[in-house]
């Protein structure tokens, strides 16, 4: 298999580690690409945490995500926060910097955090 983006590697990589019944975190939610990835990894049974500070990101994907993934929680804060919502070892996380598409290019992810 040749793989042409780096997106495609990085899910091959987490198709090798993570496991039904996992948890895991995608760290910046945006239009929730990853974090529907995540949630057909760790099936039913597993978590996966989404963080956003978009709250149009939080929001949409809280629409989108409602009945079809109900191991998906989110959140809407920065990742850098995580310690206060997670106690557990995670398996993955997943982080893809940027700002939302479409959205105020103003909120987007500082490199202090």
């Amino acid at each position: 298999m040749v793989i042409t983006q780096i997106t495609d590697l990085a899910k091959c990589v987490l198709r090798e580690y993570i496991c039904s019944g996992d948890l895991v975190v995608d760290a910046t939610l945006g239009n929730g690409n990853d974090a529907s990835f995540l949630a057909e990894l760790v099936g039913i049974n597993g978590e996966v945490y989404a963080f956003d500070i978009d709250i149009n990101a939080t929001e949409s994907c809280a629409k989108k995500f409602k009945n079809e993934y109900p191991q998906i929680t989110i959140i809407h804060d920065s990742h850098e926060n995580i310690d206060a919502y997670l106690g557990s070892e995670i398996s993955a996380a997943v982080f893809n910097l940027g700002y939302l598409p479409g959205s105020d290019h103003q909120i987007y992810t500082q490199s202090h955090t």
